[in-house]
């Protein structure tokens, strides 16, 4: 995934982490109830796997390694 070097959107990828849970990954902040916002990084992503679902949808094969630039 790639963006176009906003500060504000990377700044809250930098504070977004993956966690592993039983039900698979999970984006969150790194410790509870810390003040740095990942809600820009939280939608990004969200947009990323529904482009992707759309595009495998639309082709109706697997989409492979491509990027999405927010």
């Amino acid at each position: 995934m790639s963006h176009d070097s906003d500060r504000r959107m990377a700044a809250q990828m930098g504070n977004a982490v993956a966690k592993a849970t039983p039900l698979g990954d999970l984006v969150s902040k790194d410790k509870n109830g810390s003040l740095r916002k990942i809600d820009a990084a939280v939608a990004a992503i969200v947009v990323f796997d529904r482009a992707a679902w759309h595009r495998a949808k639309r082709a109706n094969v697997s989409t492979g390694r491509r990027a999405v630039v927010l």
